[in-house]
């Protein structure tokens, strides 16, 4: 590990308090397992039949609904722990901007069970919705941050990514948190349902299916080979037609 240069006048504090530039990921990868296992864990606790059901059909109807939400979030922990694992097998060592990020990024994990607690008990209010959703979404960011500090003119990998997988890489991930934050837009509309935004993801797989066809065409036209043009030489040496 790389060591800090400290100033001349300060030499003396090496001996005291090392500081490192460079950290290992060993600890920072254990650390993030924890967390999405407890958070995983913590998710099927708060399914229950609430004790305000007035019979055993409302209360299954309600557990019902939290089990609903209990598969969502546990789909999305899943996927950004997919996500992370990734991320962990092409990051060599770390810093402390990344660690930093990697702790904001666990701290929105670990609150996923409290979002979705709201949402189970107040899911006909609108504010619960959003809270939950950008909760969701905030996670997916982040994690697109983490990746693009970590890649970066390689600062944190050994691995030379080209152009086109950086630019699917950068944008794909970006997918579901953005259209899980333009769903709330239906909350706009006078009369719906809170819920109805949850509705709204099931056209996830057609906007990713669309994204990956829209983003071949392109790519097959920044990589098309261009028509070769003669040089000047040759065109002094052509032979010009008289008619």
């Amino acid at each position: 590990m790389q060591k800090r240069d400290l100033p001349p006048q300060t030499q003396w504090l090496k001996s005291i308090v090392p500081l490192e530039i460079e950290l290992g990921t060993e600890r920072l990868i254990m650390l993030s397992d924890g967390v999405f296992a407890i958070a995983m864990t913590l998710l099927v606790l708060d399914i229950r039949i609430p004790t305000e059901a007035k019979d055993f059909h409302d209360g299954l109807t309600l557990l019902l609904n939290k089990s609903i939400y209990y598969v969502i979030t546990f789909a999305v922990i899943g996927g950004y722990w997919r996500f992370h694992r990734n991320l962990m097998h092409i990051v060599k060592r770390a810093d402390v901007p990344f660690t930093n990020l990697s702790l904001l990024y666990l701290a929105l994990v670990a609150f996923f069970p409290a979002a979705m607690n709201l949402l189970g008990e107040y899911g006909n209010h609108a504010e619960a919705v959003i809270i939950y959703v950008l909760v969701l979404a905030g996670c997916g960011f982040l994690g697109q941050c983490l990746w693009l500090y970590a890649v970066w003119h390689g600062r944190l990998t050994d691995v030379n990514i080209g152009r086109e997988v950086f630019i699917y890489r950068l944008t794909a991930p970006l997918l579901f948190p953005v259209i899980i934050c333009l769903s709330l837009l239906l909350l706009f509309i006078p009369g719906i349902q809170p819920t109805i935004v949850f509705w709204s993801w099931f056209s996830l797989p057609l906007f990713s299916m669309f994204f990956r066809i829209l983003y071949s065409y392109f790519n097959r036209l920044m990589t098309r080979p261009q028509p070769a043009q003669p040089s000047e030489a040759q065109a002094e040496q052509t032979p010009i037609r008289q008619p």
